[in-house]
């Protein structure tokens, strides 16, 4: 799941050893016991990390869908980069994005007291965009934001048409009294399916961009298959396609077991 926030090989290895039960054996090393069909088998650290390799390498066969909209966003993302503008978005309840990650510059200072020594971290935002936290950050924030929207619209639904005018938030889980908790459910669910069924999102995120390049004076050209294109220092930049949509049917979202529990 942590995939579409970018997570790294080192990440998965990291959640799988959290998974995992521990052993620290006499002379020191780590082992960790992971379930096979066979019983449960030991695994060192290199090995844990080689099977966060195959893991990662394996969900981009599984969910080719996923991998065209990484390909997707990361060529976006290069385009605004290149042309030095902010990449701009508007959820689907109308509120408005920029991502913009500036670099900056450390400082550490350390403070004595008494003493006891204290170090805090200063930074100074310099002009200069981060390019790796731009790219790094576009489908976390995407994400977010849509979810920031369901949120939106399961309070402004919820509060003046439930039985009761209290619903408990904390970024993606929603909470109410024990004896709404199915209703809220319900609502969750239904709003769910209405954001990205009756939004076409990334169509509109997609002409957001282009928009925001023609804003700052940014040509475009096509070539005789009709593919846009932009001219940088003499260098044809391509506008990426819109990913195909996979093959999840959002009504059938009804009937899953665990898409709230």
């Amino acid at each position: 799941m942590t995939k579409v926030y970018n997570v790294s090989t080192v990440g998965i290895s990291e959640q799988l050893r959290n998974s995992f039960y521990k052993i620290v054996n006499k002379d020191k090393t780590i082992h960790y016991l992971v379930p096979s069909v066979n019983g449960f088998i030991k695994l060192n650290y290199r090995e844990i990390f080689t099977l966060a390799e195959i893991i990662k390498a394996q969900i981009f066969k599984s969910l080719p869908s996923l991998k065209a909209l990484y390909v997707y966003l990361k060529e976006i993302v290069n385009i605004c980069l290149n042309c030095n503008i902010p990449i701009i978005w508007f959820t689907p309840t109308g509120l408005k994005f920029n991502q913009m990650y500036m670099q900056s510059i450390q400082y550490k200072v350390s403070i004595s007291y008494k003493g006891k020594s204290r170090t805090i971290v200063l930074r100074e935002m310099i002009d200069k965009v981060d390019s790796r936290k731009q790219i790094n950050a576009i489908i976390p924030n995407i994400i977010n934001s849509l979810d920031a929207a369901h949120l939106m619209r399961i309070v402004n639904r919820g509060i003046p048409n439930m039985k009761y005018p209290y619903i408990l938030t904390v970024h993606d889980c929603f909470g109410a009294q024990p004896n709404n908790i199915d209703e809220l459910k319900d609502l969750v669910t239904t709003e769910f399916i209405q954001l990205y069924t009756n939004e076409d999102f990334l169509k509109k995120f997609h002409d957001k961009i282009l928009q925001n390049l023609k804003d700052n004076n940014i040509t475009f050209w096509s070539n005789t298959q009709g593919k846009k294109y932009i001219k940088l220092k003499s260098k044809k930049i391509y506008i990426p396609d819109l990913p195909k949509p996979g093959e999840l049917i959002y009504k059938n979202i009804v009937f899953s077991e665990y898409f709230i529990n």
